[in-house]
């Protein structure tokens, strides 16, 4: 996932956005309007809304790949 940045003659809006891919064609699709640069201001108490997007970190992790590479092993079929 990326911010996007969309500018407009009024105000600034930003988007968290990701790509997919249908049928081998790239398709973006936006996950989350977060909201224009002047209402993220106030509720951030001044701060930088492109610089707190930036900082924010990633807490979810892919760890299902776990559950099968158990059984995998257990079965014995890394051996074949």
């Amino acid at each position: 996932m990326r911010l996007k940045i969309s500018k407009s003659k009024n105000s600034t809006s930003l988007y968290v956005i990701k790509t997919i891919y249908v049928d081998g064609k790239e398709y973006t699709k936006t996950v989350e309007k977060l909201g224009t640069v002047a209402d993220l201001e106030k509720r951030l108490d001044d701060q930088n809304p492109i610089e707190w997007t930036k900082e924010d970190k990633q807490n979810s992790f892919n760890a299902g790949y776990l559950f099968l590479q158990q059984i995998y092993h257990e079965l014995s079929l890394h051996k074949i």
